[in-house]
This record gives structure tokens, sequence and C-alpha cells, in this order.
């Protein structure tokens, strides 16, 4: 019965996290705006939530959500902001390493929130009975597309991490800023 109760709520969490974008989508402009380059505002410390720079190609800049010395993590819920002006979300991301060191898949959810540029909504979960993760390591690398010359604050207006029952873990946080010349 527990179980049912954990894997009814965790399913609960990923349509909290569906129904909270209203869709994705990113608007296809080309700028010759480059290079890209990201800096945090903090470095990563025990028990926290960072972004990192991931690399740059091109008219893209990539970034890491990065988990530092965090115990029994099971799933994530991440709203981040950044300026629609100067960057967009690619509509895309690459999986990162931490919660695969559970042997299980998590599952992933980006979407825009309401379908707008702006705000990027990010659910990552296992599924029992996977075994929660304790550790360091990348969460999820967002791309994103160049749009314009500028600076864009990056940074968290919602974060939250559960354990595996749900409880949230309490971490800090660190957003950066993109700067294209």
């Amino acid at each position: 019965m527990i179980i049912l109760l954990r894997n009814f709520l965790y399913l609960l969490l990923l349509s909290v996290f569906f129904s909270a974008c209203g869709g994705s989508g990113s608007t296809d402009v080309s700028t010759s705006a480059s290079p890209a380059s990201f800096v945090a505002e903090k470095s990563a410390v025990p028990g926290s939530v960072t972004l990192q720079d991931g690399g740059g190609t091109g008219d893209t800049i990539y970034i890491d959500v990065v988990l530092t010395d965090v115990n029994n993590v099971f799933s994530t819920s991440i709203y981040l902001d950044y300026d629609p002006l100067v960057v967009n979300w690619s509509g895309s991301s690459s999986s990162g390493d931490f919660l695969e060191k559970s042997g299980s898949s998590p599952v992933y959810s980006l979407s825009l929130q309401n379908g707008i540029e702006g705000t990027l909504v990010i659910g990552i979960s296992l599924l029992n009975p996977a075994t929660p993760v304790s550790g360091s390591g990348t969460m999820v690398t967002i791309p994103f597309k160049v749009l314009a010359r500028g600076s864009s604050p990056v940074t968290f207006s919602n974060l939250q991490v559960f354990n595996a029952l749900p409880s949230e873990i309490g971490v800090s946080s660190g957003g950066g800023t993109i700067t294209i010349l």
C-alpha cells in the first residue's frame, strides 16, 4: 500500500510539472551575435544546486544544472528564469549523470511555462523502486539559442529537491549571467 501511495505521489508530481508548463516551443531567430559566455554567480558548495558553464557552439550556449553533496535525491522541480530578448530555450536538453547513478532511467520533463519564453519548467524524477542518489553531479544540460547581444540573468525562481518520501531537501542555490558580445 505504501509503494502504491508513493508511486501515486510521484505521478502526481510529474503531472504538476506537465500542467504548469503549457507546452514547449521556441522562436527561431537567427543572429550573428556571438560569442556567448556564462558566468556563475557563486561556486558550488555542499548542499547546493548551481548553474555552471556547459560550453557553447556557434549561436548556442549550454548551462548545466549541478547538485553538490546532496543526500537521498529522488526528484527535482525547477523554474529557471532568463531574458527571452537575449536567449531562448532551444527546445531540447541533455540528461545529466546524477540521477542515472541510481541504475534507473529518470523521467525528464522540460517545457516553457504557459508556452512563453522566459521561464523554463524542469521536472526530473526517478520512478519506484529506484534508489535515491547522494553525492554530486549534473542533473541536466540546457541549451539556449543566442538571439541578441547583451546579458541575461539566469536564476531559479522556484527550486525544490525531494527525497523518496517525498519530503523536500533543503538546498542553497545560485544562478548566473549569460553574456553575448
